[in-house]
């Protein structure tokens, strides 16, 4: 049933609705009938999004705190309730207009209509204020006119949306309190505490409008408009309209002060200057310009008069004397990001904007957050919710009303005011995405794809060569090109010395613009912006012949970088209209100088005693004297062997520089890792003492990886997984046969499995988020070899990944959430149980879902995991774990400051 039906069945016996009359920002507004007074009202729908996500009951709590404001120019609320779910109020219907309809007809109203309204309007404010109430969006559209009579409408309506439910304000919904042309300084930063003082300036605003013909601050886009309010002073009225008497000019000016202590302390004072002709504001700041369509010509008359020139020397000379237009205010701000607990997944990127710069999202470890102009904060998107790390690569619809991201193996896309996502393809976790009037633009493997945003098939747009890596596909202009980041290699450093690239999605012709650069973005100005270490640089680039046209130059210092040696991704983003937002500090260095530590029972860390270097994925040999451990320098991935009983600490077991997540074979002889040496990402094994050749074991097929996860203690076989695309299945490599068969039916989809036997061989425990509609994964336990017996050991709403058994096999760790680490004790026989989770201390970071375990067991029960060296304090560590976002910084009309920093040669 449409909404407008289930609520004329709702209020049968109450309304009878008319016909609609409009529609606002916030509301429906129907024309109907008061059965009971047999009368007409004006009967107003509350969004049902907006219903949903406010909540019903306190919004009408709200509201109903003004039905009792009786003022001859306040229209008041004669009722509201709620029907069927939807929310309504019913206020008197005015025949007449709005001031703004009268606006659009005559531009500018005379002098004493003006100052009349704009003191009827003070009146009402003041009447309201008294009582502690504050309208919050006054503008012309909420001001009626009946009779001429000036009446305020929607009182305390947005008051009531900004005091619902904390978790879930107005903000929540994309919309900001307040319209920007009447918006006060402070009500524009996105202060919470808004009070009277932002009406006052909003009625000034109305007034000057009112005066003039327009807005004090007008402009192209909303946020250009915030910039002015927050830097310009408005421009004098009697230079634009003689006949405004001084008084009443320097009321408006008054009630216009930036700061909210320069304005009048009451409306009552802004109606009384008014109609005061003697009232006077020493000290205001004005602009005082004659508008450009009246300046004095006559310097260039006398130029063309004087000489003899052609006419087309002649349009020379004018355009080169035409009045400029004034060049934008360049505004910065930081916003705070709330919420954002957990590890962030700073290897993807974290932020969007909308084109016109109104909307910014952030996503964090668990969810999407997203900020309108306007608002104090991020508040999170309903519907983003993940209880795992893997919510990331959030990019804006052209329209500005909906977000795509990637999360649990799929692409979704989502409404910004939230609501329930949908599935538009399934793929793995792509290097950034792009949404625009052609679809969605994402990375996969070494191509770009396209896939329309109700989902669908996608299209290979751009296939790159085994290898190569791209990040940040950009649609430029046209359609007919992607802007991409491609980096060859799997060293930690590639992103550095990456190139960017233009692909032509024709004819596939790829064409180098940068060198040494990375996560690049086209700006409608004709830069090329990109990040090279902490700092975004841009260079000039002309899009028709594809060709830089000046010399890269450093436009942003101190920009975050994502995890180097995994993605080059800068966390940053640019809207067409000039707005750009992003993440303040250091690159966040995962292949940093770090310890192998053990964390006992309770919680007390012992540094192994070895050099720092950048160690990853540390496994104890079967008979817990050596750890086989990777490493990674910024170049270079090597598998090591430490012994624990060895003055010789530490030795170099591989030597192809690209050889990563090692494990023991049962008897402690070999050791089996992933390697790129050939190309694909197959495994093979080496003798543990480095003796004899490597040898192959498995081939990756294009576009999949292989990665060794546990050998059988009881037989000669081990268990691996194969991620393609979005799924990662589990296969057993028996080694006296040299062949693989699926390990049962298991599966992850967008996750590593990270299977794990236990200690007598007779159980595998893995990880697996088995649906595509949600973004859980559990662990479970599986005989060996598999039955269709199974039992779940992160329980629903726990979710689990990273299962390790003790070597006694009593117990089973694994981790539950990021920044957590569980322990449940584990029986056997006569049959499998297990007991309550409990927390275990760590001081080692844990990882996301779709990496190998970043920890180990030792035989006496002791957790290995990597530590980062505090370089600030000699032999002092900590967890290696990068930090949150806290806050951005916004640019608001940063195109300005870019244009006069960069230039073509």
């Amino acid at each position: 049933m449409a909404v407008i039906d289930r609520l004329a069945a709702g209020l049968e016996n109450h309304y009878r609705i008319e016909r609609e009359l409009g529609a606002g920002g916030m509301a429906l507004v129907f024309l109907a009938r008061d059965i009971r007074h047999d009368r007409l009202v004006a009967l107003k729908l509350l969004r049902p999004e907006l219903s949903a996500i406010l909540g019903g009951e306190r919004f009408l709590a709200e509201i109903r705190t003004t039905a009792n404001l009786q003022h001859p120019h306040i229209l008041p609320l004669h009722d509201s309730g709620e029907v069927d779910g939807l929310v309504y109020y019913v206020m008197p219907f005015v025949e007449g207009e709005s001031l703004r309809d009268r606006l659009n007809r005559e531009k500018q109203l005379p002098l004493e209509d003006a100052v009349r309204i704009a003191r009827e309007v003070a009146s009402a404010l003041d009447y309201a204020h008294r009582r502690n109430v504050v309208h919050r969006d006054i503008k012309p559209e909420n001001i009626l006119l009946h009779d001429g009579q000036a009446m305020v409408a929607d009182f305390g309506i947005a008051l009531a949306a900004a005091r619902t439910d904390g978790n879930t304000r107005l903000t929540e919904t994309g919309m900001s309190l307040g319209t920007p042309q009447y918006m006060a300084p402070e009500q524009a930063m996105g202060d919470r505490d808004v009070n009277l003082k932002a009406d006052i300036y909003a009625l000034g605003c109305v007034l000057y409008e009112m005066l003039v013909g327009e807005p004090p601050f007008a402009g192209p886009s909303p946020q250009a408009i915030v910039a002015r309010i927050l830097t310009e002073q408005p421009r004098g009225l009697v230079v634009q309209r003689s006949t405004i008497p001084p008084n009443v000019e320097a009321a408006t000016l008054k009630a216009l002060q930036k700061l909210p202590a320069d304005r009048f302390a009451s409306a009552a004072q802004f109606a009384e200057a008014l109609g005061n002709p003697g009232f006077t504001s020493p000290g205001l700041k004005t602009v005082i310009t004659v508008p450009a369509t009246k300046r004095d010509w006559r310097p260039l008359a006398q130029i063309v008069t004087a000489v003899v020139v052609t006419a087309v020397v002649t349009s020379a000379v004018v355009r080169r004397f035409a009045p400029e237009p004034p060049a934008l205010p360049v505004v910065r701000f930081t916003v705070p990001v709330s919420g954002g607990q957990g590890l962030p997944n700073l290897s993807r990127a974290t932020l969007a904007i909308s084109d016109d710069g109104s909307e910014i999202v952030v996503s964090t470890a668990y969810r999407l957050y997203h900020r309108s102009l306007g608002a104090p904060e991020f508040e999170p998107i309903a519907g983003s919710e993940s209880r795992q790390v893997g919510v990331s690569s959030p990019t804006i619809s052209p329209d500005g009303q909906s977000v795509a991201y990637w999360s649990a193996g799929s692409i979704w896309r989502l409404p910004l005011v939230g609501g329930t996502p949908v599935t538009v393809l399934r793929t793995i976790n792509p290097l950034g995405m792009d949404w625009d009037e052609t679809g969605i633009v994402y990375t996969a493997d070494n191509d770009i794809l396209r896939v329309p945003a109700e989902g669908g098939e996608p299209e290979i747009i751009a296939d790159l060569p085994t290898g190569h890596s791209p990040l940040g596909p950009q649609m430029l202009p046209g359609g007919t090109d992607v802007l991409v980041t491609v980096a060859e290699g799997s060293d930690a450093d590639r992103w550095e010395r990456a190139q960017v690239i233009i692909v032509n999605v024709a004819t596939k012709e790829r064409t180098t613009v940068i060198d040494g650069g990375a996560d690049a973005r086209y700006v409608p100005t004709g830069h090329i912006v990109f990040a090279r270490g902490g700092s975004l640089l841009a260079v000039p680039f002309d899009l028709k012949s594809r060709k830089v046209t000046g010399s890269a130059v450093p436009v942003v210092e101190g920009v975050r970088r994502g995890l180097i040696g995994a993605t080059g991704t800068a966390h940053y983003a640019i809207s067409t209209s000039g707005v750009l937002v992003y993440a303040p500090g250091p690159a966040t260095n995962m292949s940093m100088t770090s310890d192998l530590a053990f964390t006992d029972r309770a919680g007390v860390t012992v540094p192994l005693d070895l050099p720092s270097a950048g160690y990853q994925y540390p496994r104890v040999s079967p008979k817990g004297n050596r750890i086989a451990v990777g490493t990674l320098d910024g170049k270079q991935s090597i598998v090591w062997i430490y012994d624990l009983n060895s003055s010789s600490a530490i030795r170099r077991l591989t030597l192809s520089g690209q050889d990563r997540f090692p494990i023991w074979s049962a008897d402690g002889q070999w050791i089996v890792f992933q390697s790129t040496r050939e190309g694909d990402a197959g495994l093979f094994r080496q003798r543990a003492d480095g003796s004899g050749p490597v040898e192959r074991l498995t081939k990756a097929e294009a576009g999949s990886t292989h990665t060794p996860d546990s050998w059988s203690p009881t037989s000669d076989a081990f268990l691996y997984s194969i991620t393609r695309n979005d799924t990662t299945t589990l296969w057993l490599h028996s080694m006296p046969s040299r062949t693989s068969e699926r390990f049962g039916d298991v599966q992850s989809v967008g996750n590593m499995v990270n299977a794990t036997f236990s200690p007598d061989g007779k159980w595998v425990a893995y990880s697996t988020g088995e649906q595509r509609t949600t973004s859980e994964n559990y662990v479970f336990v599986q005989p060996f070899p598999p039955t269709g017996a199974r039992y779940q050991i992160s329980q629903t709403g726990e979710n689990g990944h990273h299962a390790m058994w003790s070597r006694d096999q009593k117990a089973l760790f694994y981790v539950p959430t990021v920044g957590e680490f569980f322990m449940r004790s584990i029986t056997t026989l006569p049959s499998f149980a297990f007991g309550n989770p409990v927390r275990v201390p760590r001081s080692f970071p844990v990882a996301a879902p779709v990496t190998p375990r970043t920890f180990d067991i030792s035989d006496d029960g002791r957790v290995i995991g990597v530590i980062n060296r505090d370089s600030t304090s000699a032999g002092q560590t900590r967890a290696m774990v990068p930090q949150a976002i806290t806050h951005v910084t916004v640019v608001i009309n940063w195109f300005e400051e870019l244009k006069a920093k960069v230039r073509p040669n």
